[in-house]
């Protein structure tokens, strides 16, 4: 048996993120290359290679597809659950060196900015309906009230003097 040295070449975790929020869809890569005697080669050839992410157990547990020459990735949502989350990639076979790395990121929650209006949400629209017609409605009544006062004063008054 043969042993192979795995030497990871960089984690891209959407290194332009400083944090990440509920519901985003984020993007891992990694990249691995191998030493095959006499240099460093891509290696192109792992199909089991996983993503944890984890929080205290796992939320995601994803296969890691080949992108490029070397390079492994795959695209997810973000659970909704905010807290500090891991990315770990953790191959151990025989006759290869482990791969064991992680990186903690930091999930937060939406801010209060950042929830779909009430008119972007289809169930809201009976309310909003609503509301507009007790609107109109008021408007009705208050026009009613203004233009149909003083009339029925005046037709009281004057049966009441005969």
């Amino acid at each position: 048996m043969v042993l192979t040295t795995v030497k990871i070449c960089h984690i891209n975790v959407d290194t332009n993120e400083t944090s990440y929020k509920v519901g985003d869809n984020t993007k891992f890569q990694i990249g691995l290359s191998h030493w095959n005697g006499d240099e460093w080669k891509p290696l192109n050839t792992l199909e089991d290679l996983q993503l944890e992410f984890i929080m205290l157990d796992p939320y995601y547990r994803l296969n890691l597809t080949l992108e490029s020459e070397g390079v492994y990735s795959t695209t997810f949502k973000i659970p909704d659950q905010h807290g500090m989350f891991t990315f770990k990639v953790d191959y151990k076979r025989p006759g290869w060196s482990y791969v064991d790395e992680s990186v903690v990121v930091p999930v937060r929650h939406l801010a209060n900015d950042e929830y779909p209006r009430s008119w972007e949400i289809t169930n809201s629209w009976v309310y909003l309906a609503s509301y507009g017609a007790v609107v109109l409605g008021w408007f009705a009544f208050v026009w009613f009230y203004i233009t149909s006062g003083n009339q029925t004063v005046k037709l009281y008054e004057n049966k009441k003097n005969h």
